[in-house]
């Protein structure tokens, strides 16, 4: 890799007059407009706690949950390892060129290079396949810089007051293209792919599809006289939180190449975030979850999660998902079937979240009832019971519903905590 930093320069020399850099006054300009340097503004106690909780401290020795069945072997032969080709340089070159986000650490947008890329792209092909073939991926690429945004109505001191946003390099990001767009097509082709259930994160799926796939389970269960119950479920800090070895364990039972694996495993380690604040520049170390601003995150959370969507469940229940938000639903012949069964189903997904080393954030839990004209809860599951009796969800999310009753369920629940905000009659 020590061709690396000589890329670098001749990147900013190529670029010329294109390039400016990260010193000069007008990217700081450009940051304040987008993203205002909250981080100096907080007592430095304050922006410790923040990234504390943004950015959890994981146990290294987690053990996540055994995925292959039977024990791979295999031996790593440099020789077979595909050097990038010109065809994944374009593809990944492509989508760089139409950006215009910010800057990583090394102060070159996308679009600058994107320029320099038309003279130089043949000497970063080569940099690409030397790291594909050493299982490395450089350090100066893992580094981001890490901008928070402040979400309203929350405590100052809070870490869910903030959302972080990590800028990382450019070019660091055109790796990532190539090595995600190699997984993809393992997962599409040789497998074990994604499971159906997952909808976030892929291409040619998307929410409508979700909901699409909800409606029709939920109606045709009406329709054969069932009620449908769905509870939702929250995972406290998931992105930042999914422990590198469940990804590792993951890759292993997905049968992703080994040379691919080694270089994930690389591309995660020694991860850090540069933070501004009242003191100066701090870097943090970011020892879990899936990398912020990156390309490969998503499909990492993707293929790290997919156990959870894996497991067997009754016969009447479901799960579905779109990326992190998970959804466990059930049918039955009256309320209280359809509640064992979703209590069941819920316990069952619950405790294999927790197995990859997250946690499920019981009080944002929520249920939501289906059922026809007359199928209502019975009126001691009425919401003015004190508990659940907040506003369902807008009847348009889940299209052909029209509103019901509010209900509780917490005594049901009480086993994986969900907590019921709403019923819904179904008609057609």
């Amino acid at each position: 890799m020590q061709t690396l930093a000589q890329w670098q320069i001749d990147v900013a020399v190529a670029a010329e007059p294109y390039y400016v850099p990260p010193s000069h006054p007008c990217w700081a300009a450009d940051l304040d407009e987008t993203a205002p340097p909250v981080a100096e503004s907080l007592e430095p106690a304050v922006l410790d706690r923040v990234l504390s909780g943004l950015f959890p401290e994981r146990d290294p020795g987690h053990t996540p949950p055994p995925m292959v069945v039977s024990p791979l072997v295999e031996e790593l032969d440099e020789t077979s390892i595909p050097p990038v080709s010109v065809a994944e340089m374009e593809v990944a070159v492509r989508r760089l060129r139409g950006k215009k986000t910010a800057p990583g650490p090394d102060g070159i947008p996308g679009r600058v290079l994107g320029i320099a890329l038309q003279e130089m792209g043949e000497r970063l092909r080569d940099v690409f396949s030397a790291c594909l073939t050493s299982g490395r991926f450089p350090k100066s690429w893992k580094d981001g810089k890490l901008c928070l945004l402040r979400k309203d109505g929350r405590p100052v001191d809070s870490p869910s007051a903030y959302r972080p946003i990590v800028l990382l390099d450019d070019t660091g990001k055109l790796l990532e293209r190539v090595v995600a767009s190699r997984v993809i097509r393992h997962l599409e082709g040789t497998g074990p792919g994604l499971s159906e259930a997952q909808y976030g994160f892929r291409a040619g799926r998307s929410t409508l599809d979700a909901l699409l796939w909800l409606k029709s389970w939920t109606q045709a269960a009406v329709r054969e006289g069932e009620k449908a119950l769905a509870v939702s479920l929250d995972i406290a800090n998931a992105f930042n939180s999914l422990p590198h070895a469940t990804i590792q364990e993951a890759l292993r039972y997905h049968r992703v190449p080994l040379y691919l694996r080694r270089l994930l495993g690389d591309y995660l380690q020694g991860r850090e975030v540069l933070v501004q604040g009242r003191d100066g520049l701090t870097r943090r170390r970011v020892s879990c979850g899936v990398p912020q601003g990156s390309v490969l995150g998503p499909l990492l959370w993707n293929v790290g999660y997919d156990w959870v969507l894996r497991g067997t469940l009754p016969a009447s229940v479901r799960v579905l998902c779109y990326a992190d938000d998970t959804l466990v639903v059930a049918k039955g012949r009256d309320l209280r079937e359809v509640m064992r069964s979703v209590t069941a189903g819920t316990t069952l997904v619950v405790g294999r979240i927790r197995a990859l080393g997250l946690e499920v954030a019981l009080a944002k839990t929520e249920a939501l009832l289906f059922h026809g004209p007359r199928g209502g809860p019975p009126s001691r599951y009425a919401g003015d019971s004190g508990w659940g009796s907040g506003p369902g969800r807008d009847p348009d999310e889940v299209p052909g519903s029209h509103p019901g009753r509010e209900v509780g369920f917490r005594g049901s629940f009480c086993a994986a905590g969900p907590e019921s905000r709403g019923s819904r009659r179904l008609t057609g």
